[in-house]
């Protein structure tokens, strides 16, 4: 939970730095329930992410992590008609180079420490 609030916190005041130039008021009451809603959902999906951290080890959710890019650029390019430009990629490809690095940086190690003799 402190996290989740750390996080909160965190984003709350970097973001309120740009909040004067940019915020326009809720026009419609669905607006604001989607202001709620949005808040709500990404409150539980933090804490969602810590609870699996706690039943898993992070080298195990990484793979599953990673699939934010994907969904990301899904859900940017038929909501919201953008498709990333090559910076995104060039930047999405390190992240992913680099997990996958790890996983298997992992397996080799699993591996030499399961061949030596006890």
């Amino acid at each position: 939970m402190t996290t989740v609030a750390y996080t909160g916190l965190t984003a709350s005041l970097f973001l309120s730095i740009p909040l004067p130039f940019v915020w326009r008021s809720p026009v419609w009451g669905n607006e604001i329930l989607l202001l709620v809603a949005l808040a709500t959902l990404a409150a539980l999906a933090e804490i969602m992410v810590i609870k699996a951290l706690e039943l898993a080890q992070a080298v195990v959710l990484a793979p599953v992590h990673y699939t934010l890019l994907i969904w990301g650029t899904i859900y940017g390019w038929f909501v919201f008609g953008q498709f990333p430009d090559a910076w995104t990629w060039f930047g999405s490809t390190i992240i992913f180079a680099t997990g996958i690095y790890m996983v298997w940086r992992e397996w080799v190690g699993k591996q030499a420490r399961s061949v030596q003799p006890s």
